[in-house]
């Protein structure tokens, strides 16, 4: 196992964030077009108390089996934690999409669509939330996109020491 020493990245917690608000009549939806209903939300809330808990989960970066680097828990998180906020420069999609054309080029890329028109860039003002995996088949993660931020909270309950991950919604390969 990687030790801190080793890797020169400690456990830490993000920046805290506001409390999300909910109202009756607000749906959340990303960019593919898919969105929760607030039923669903308000279902998930229920169950999982800590939702509107911004405090972030500790986090470290390790040497992932999944891919190269990932992110991992350092503390046990519970069901409907907030774990962390995906963080970057703000981009129109313009911009996005050029500067994808070089990131295809290098064969690295931390590009997050925010909405129909903005994407956020990972690599330039963020954050380790950059190293999350990709998981199709399990992830432990959901991610919301909630006035103009997207927020990673725990599908189930998470292990310390537990490699983070969610479904990218495509095959990064």
């Amino acid at each position: 196992m990687i030790s801190e020493a080793s890797t020169g990245w400690a456990c830490r917690a993000a920046i805290e964030l506001p409390v999300i608000k909910f109202h009756q009549h607000q749906t959340l939806a990303h960019p593919a077009g898919r969105s929760h209903s607030l039923l669903v939300l308000m279902n998930f809330i229920a169950v999982n108390p800590l939702f509107n808990n911004r405090k972030p989960a500790k986090v470290q970066i390790r040497k992932s089996r999944i891919h190269g680097l990932g992110l991992f828990a350092c503390e046990n998180i519970a069901r409907g934690r907030f774990v962390i906020e995906y963080a970057g420069e703000k981009l129109t999609n313009k911009e996005a999409s050029r500067r994808e054309r070089f990131y295809e080029k290098i064969g690295y890329t931390r590009l997050f669509v925010l909405d129909e028109k903005y994407t956020l860039d990972g690599l330039v003002g963020g954050n380790e939330s950059a190293f999350v995996n990709h998981n199709h088949k399990n992830p432990n993660l959901i991610v919301y996109w909630e006035e103009g931020k997207i927020l990673f909270y725990a599908k189930r309950a998470i292990r310390k020491g537990g490699e983070l991950t969610f479904d990218y919604g495509f095959d990064p390969a």
